[in-house]
C-alpha cells in the first residue's frame, strides 16, 4: 500500500474548546473545532468498560466520534480531498491522531466509524488509524534477517491461564513459522531477568502476556520480584528496560488496560511511555479480550507483519487484524480494543531483505512497501545529519554511513529488479520478432523441439484412425498388374474400381489425382461417376486450379463431376508441423466463394452438407440438408504473400484457411483394416469382404514414390505418400480434432511468462548457482510436460523451440546483468 499521511491535531485552549487541525501532504492544512464534549460519551464508555456494548452501540459511538472529527466543513472537506487523491486500490490515507488534551486522548478513537462506508475506519487497510507521537528519533537497525527474535514474557501473576495463553500464542505463530523465533521467559519474570536477556541477545519484538492496571494516572504491569512474589511495575520502570536496545522495534502488551492513558495528564500511560523510550511501535489493549480473540488477533497481526506483501509495516498489520476481529466477533468490543502507538512516520519497522542482493516483491504493493522503507531511511539520514552537525559525534557519522549504505542497497535491489523485468520483456519481444519472421524455421527439423512433444503426445494419447476412412493405394505392384505406368490411360481402370466401390456401398470415393487432359477413356470414367452418383456414392476429384468457379478438368468429365477439391499441400509450415489448406478464398472474393480442399470436400460430401465458411471465428461450418450444423475447426487463417511452388490453385493475395496436419499412426493407416491394394478391387479379389467399403470415405492415391513427403517424428523420419497426408486431414476432420497453434497474443504471452520465470529465477536465487540451474532444469521439464499435455488433450500446439529460446535468452541476460553490475 502507498499511504499519504493525514495528521489530525486536537489541541487544548483556555476557553475549554478543542481546536482541530488537519494536515495532508498534498492539500495543506485546514482547521476547525472538535464538536465534542467527552461527558456526552459516558454511557457508551461505561458499556464498553463493562463489556456490554454490542455492535450497534459501538457503531453509534464510532459515528459520533466520526461526526465530531470530520463534521466541521473544512476538516471534513480536507479528509474528502485526501481520500479522493488516494482512491486507487493500492493507495490509502494513514490517519495519525496527535491529541494533546488528556481527556480527549482517553476516548476510544479506535471505534471511529464511517456511516458512508459502513465500516470502522481503523479496520480498513485504506485508512489505518494510529496514535502518533512526534519523537525525533530514527528507526534504528532497519535491516533484519529472518527469523526475527521474539521475547515472550509470561509472568507468574498471569494465573492458571498462562499455559493456555502460551499454547495459543504458539498456535498463532505457526502462521509465521520460519519468520519469527520465540524465546519464552516464564514464571519469575523480573526486571533483572528481562534486562539480562535483552543484553545477552538481540530481540526484535517483545510480547507480554499478563495482567495490567491503570491507577492514579499510572500504568502498571504485574511481574515478579526478586523473592518470587508478585510486583506491579509502573510505566517508567518497565519502559526504561528498553532504552538501549535499538533492534527492538515492537512491543505487544496482551494485558488489561495496557493502552489506557491518563485523563488528566497528556500522553501518560504504559504504552506511550514505552514509545518515548525509543520503541517505534507499541500495540496494547484498552479493554480485556477473550482468549479466542487474542489468538485470532496475534495470528492475523503477525502473519501480515511478516508474511504478507506489506511485511514490516505495523499499521497495515493492525488494520487487517482489527478487521478480522470485527468480522469473527461482531458483538464483542474486540474490534476497538487494540491500540497502536508509534512514532514510525511510515509505519515501517523492519527491512527484512537487508543490504544483500535479495529479492523484493514484484507487484505494485511490494513496490509501495519498498518506497516507504526508502522514505524511512531518508528520514533517518536527515536526523543523523542534524545530530552530526549539532554534536560532531563520530558515532553519528558511523551510523550515517550505515544508513546511506542501507539506502543504496535497497535502491540497488530495486534497480536490479527493474532491469531484470526489462531484460525479460526484451528477450520475449526479440524472440517474438524472430518467430514472426520465421528465423528458427530455417533450422534442421531435428532441432525443432515441438516435433518431440507431438511425437510423445501421440505415443501416450493412443491416437486412432476413424473406421469411416479407407485407403486404396496404387503401388508399383499395381502398375505391374495393369501393365503400364499410372497416367491418363488408367481412366478405364478407375471406372471399374469406382463401379466396384459404389456397388459395395461406399459413401464417398475421392481421387487424389488431377484430370486436366482429355483421354479416349474419359467417357467410361464419366459414366461410372454418373452411375455411382445414382447409387448414392459421391465422387470427389482433385484439381490444381479453378477457373470461373469450376475445376480445370477434361470436358467429358466436367459435366459429371459435382465435387472437387484442391490437392495442394502448400509450402508453408507452422513451425515444424506441415499445414494443409482447407479452404482457398480467391483475392477479392467473399469467403463463401472459397474452394475447399479434397479432404474438406470429401467430409462435406460424406455428411451431404454444404460448406459455409466462418473464417472470423476460425471455423468452417458444414450444413446438412436437415439443417444440422457440423463445426470444423481451422488452425490458421492467413493471406498468401508469395507464390506457392507446385500449387497453382493458390495465388498471392488469396486467403487460406488451413489445418495443421495431425498425423495418424502410420502402421494403422497402412494396415489391412484401412488400406486395400488398388489391384485387389480392380481384379475382384475374393479376399475382400462384401461390405468392406460400406458407408466409408474411400481415398484413392498413388504410392509410386513420385508424391512422397518426409515427416519428422521425434528423432525419426517417416515417409508418407501425398494421399496419406490427405487421409490424415480427413481423419482429423472426422474426429473433430483440429490442432490449434496459439495465436499471436497467446504465443507472446507464453514467451513473456517463460522469460519472466527465467529472469526471476536469477533474481530470487542470486547466490546458489547449482540450485538455480536445478530449478531451471525442472522448469524446462515442467514446460515440456505441459506442452505435451496440451497437445495430447486439447490439440494446442506450442512453439517449443521459440519458448525455450526466450527462457534461455532471458536467463542469460539477467545473469550477465547480475555478474557485471550487481555482484
Amino acid at each position: 500500500m502507498r499511504y499519504h499521511n493525514l495528521d489530525l491535531w486536537i489541541d487544548a485552549s483556555a476557553d475549554g474548546d478543542y481546536p482541530l487541525r488537519a494536515s495532508c501532504e498534498r492539500h495543506g492544512e485546514s482547521g476547525g473545532l472538535l464538536a465534542l464534549d467527552p461527558a456526552e460519551l459516558g454511557e457508551w464508555q461505561r458499556a464498553l468498560d463493562a463489556g456490554e456494548a454490542g455492535r450497534a452501540q459501538q457503531i453509534e459511538l464510532g459515528s459520533r466520534l466520526y461526526a465530531a472529527l470530520f463534521g466541521t466543513s473544512e476538516v471534513g472537506a480536507q479528509f474528502a480531498r485526501c481520500r479522493a487523491a488516494a482512491s486507487g486500490p493500492e493507495q490509502g490515507i494513514r490517519l495519525r491522531l496527535r491529541i494533546d488534551p488528556p481527556e480527549i486522548a482517553a476516548l476510544p478513537w479506535e471505534y471511529l466509524y464511517s456511516p458512508k462506508e459502513e465500516c470502522f475506519v481503523g479496520a480498513s487497510i485504506h485508512t489505518p488509524l494510529v496514535r502518533y507521537l512526534e519523537i525525533s528519533q530514527r528507526i534504528r537497525e532497519l535491516e533484519t534477517t529472518p527469523p526475527l527474535q521474539m521475547l515472550v514474557l509470561i509472568s507468574q501473576g498471569s494465573g492458571p491461564g498462562a499455559a493456555r495463553e502460551k499454547a495459543h500464542l504458539l498456535k498463532a505463530l505457526e502462521a509465521v513459522e520460519g519468520q519469527v523465533e520465540p524465546t519464552f521467559l516464564e514464571e519469575r519474570v523480573t526486571c533483572t531477568a528481562i534486562s539480562d536477556l535483552l543484553l545477552e541477545r538481540k530481540f526484535h519484538l517483545l510480547h507480554f502476556i499478563g495482567h495490567g492496571e491503570f491507577e492514579d494516572d499510572r500504568g502498571y504491569l504485574l511481574l515478579s520480584d526478586e523473592e518470587g512474589g508478585d510486583e506491579y511495575v509502573d510505566q517508567e520502570r518497565f519502559g526504561s528496560l528498553f532504552l538501549n536496545h535499538p533492534t527492538l522495534k515492537l512491543v505487544v502488551l496482551n494485558a488489561c488496560e495496557g493502552a489506557r492513558v491518563s485523563t488528566t495528564r497528556s500522553l501518560v500511560g504504559m504504552a506511550p511511555q514505552i514509545v518515548k523510550q525509543g520503541i517505534p511501535a507499541v500495540v496494547a489493549m484498552q479493554y480485556a479480550i477473550y482468549d479466542t480473540e487474542a489468538v485470532l488477533f496475534a495470528r492475523e497481526f503477525y502473519f501480515w507483519l511478516f508474511r504478507s506483501w506489506n511485511r514490516g509495516r505495523v499499521e497495515v498489520a493492525m488494520a487487517h487484524a482489527r478487521n478480522r476481529l470485527g468480522a469473527e466477533f461482531p458483538e464483542s468490543r474486540a474490534v476497538g480494543a487494540p491500540v497502536l502507538f508509534m512514532y514510525a512516520p511510515e509505519g515501517v519497522l523492519f527491512d527484512v531483505t537487508g543490504d544483500r542482493l535479495l529479492p523484493l516483491g514484484l507487484g505494485r504493493r511490494e513496490m509501495h512497501t519498498q518506497r516507504e522503507i526508502i522514505r524511512t531511511r531518508e528520514r533517518n539520514i536527515r536526523l543523523l545529519m542534524e545530530e552530526q552537525r549539532r554534536t560532531g559525534d563520530p558515532a553519528a557519522a558511523a551510523d550515517l554511513s550505515r544508513e546511506r549504505a542501507g539506502l543504496a542497497g535497497i535502491q540497488r535491489r530495486i534497480r536490479f529488479r527493474n532491469l531484470s523485468l526489462a531484460a525479460a520483456g526484451g528477450a520475449a519481444l526479440t524472440v517474438f520478432l524472430l518467430l514472426w519472421i520465421g528465423v528458427f524455421n530455417l533450422l534442421p527439423r531435428w532441432l525443432q523441439l515441438e516435433t518431440y512433444g507431438v511425437w510423445i503426445a501421440d505415443a501416450f494419447a493412443g491416437k486412432t484412425v476413424d473406421e469411416r476412412l479407407a485407403l486404396v493405394g496404387i503401388s508399383r505392384d499395381t502398375e505391374r498388374s495393369v501393365g503400364r505406368v499410372l497416367g491418363p490411360s488408367w481412366r478405364a481402370e478407375h471406372a471399374r474400381v469406382l463401379d466396384a466401390l459404389s456397388r459395395g456401398g461406399a459413401r464417398v470415393v475421392a481421387f487424389d489425382m488431377y484430370f486436366p487432359r482429355p483421354d479416349p477413356r474419359d467417357s467410361a470414367f464419366a459414366q461410372a461417376i454418373r452411375e455411382a452418383r445414382e447409387r448414392g456414392t459421391a465422387v470427389v476429384i482433385g484439381t490444381d486450379s479453378v477457373v470461373g468457379g469450376r475445376p480445370r478438368v477434361t470436358p467429358t468429365l466436367r459435366g459429371e463431376v459435382q465435387h472437387w477439391g484442391v490437392l495442394c499441400l502448400g509450402s508453408r509450415a507452422t513451425h515444424s508441423a506441415k499445414i494443409m489448406p482447407l479452404l482457398v478464398v480467391p483475392e477479392g472474393q467473399p469467403a463463401a466463394e472459397g474452394v475447399p480442399s479434397l479432404a474438406l470436400r470429401s467430409v462435406a460430401a460424406y455428411h451431404q452438407a454444404i460448406v459455409v465458411p466462418e473464417l472470423s471465428n476460425r471455423e468452417v461450418d458444414l450444413v446438412t440438408a436437415t439443417r444440422d450444423l457440423i463445426r470444423v475447426g481451422v488452425s490458421e487463417v492467413f493471406p498468401v504473400r508469395e507464390a506457392q511452388p507446385g500449387c497453382p490453385s493458390i495465388w498471392p493475395g488469396d486467403t487460406v484457411a488451413a489445418i495443421v496436419l495431425d498425423y495418424s499412426p502410420l502402421a494403422t493407416l497402412r494396415g489391412p483394416r484401412h488400406r486395400t491394394p488398388y489391384e485387389a478391387i480392380l481384379n475382384g479379389s475374393e479376399s475382400l469382404a462384401p461390405d468392406a467399403f460400406r458407408d466409408r470415405i474411400v481415398l484413392i492415391g498413388s504410392e509410386t514414390g513420385e508424391d512422397e513427403f518426409r515427416v519428422w517424428r521425434g528423432m525419426t523420419v517417416e515417409s508418407r505418400h501425398g494421399y496419406e497426408l490427405h487421409a490424415d486431414a480427413v481423419n482429423a476432420l472426422l474426429r473433430g480434432a483440429t490442432v490449434r497453434p496459439l495465436g499471436s497474443r497467446g504465443q507472446f504471452g507464453v514467451l513473456l511468462l517463460l522469460a519472466l520465470f527465467a529472469a526471476m529465477l536469477v533474481y530470487l536465487i542470486p547466490d546458489r548457482a547449482r540450485l538455480r540451474l536445478g530449478v531451471l532444469a525442472l522448469l524446462l521439464v515442467a514446460y515440456l510436460a505441459a506442452a505435451v499435455y496440451l497437445y495430447a488433450t486439447q490439440r494446442i500446439l506450442l512453439i517449443t523451440l521459440y519458448h525455450v529460446a526466450a527462457l534461455l535468452v532471458s536467463y542469460g541476460l539477467v545473469r550477465t546483468l547480475q555478474r557485471r553490475w550487481f555482484s
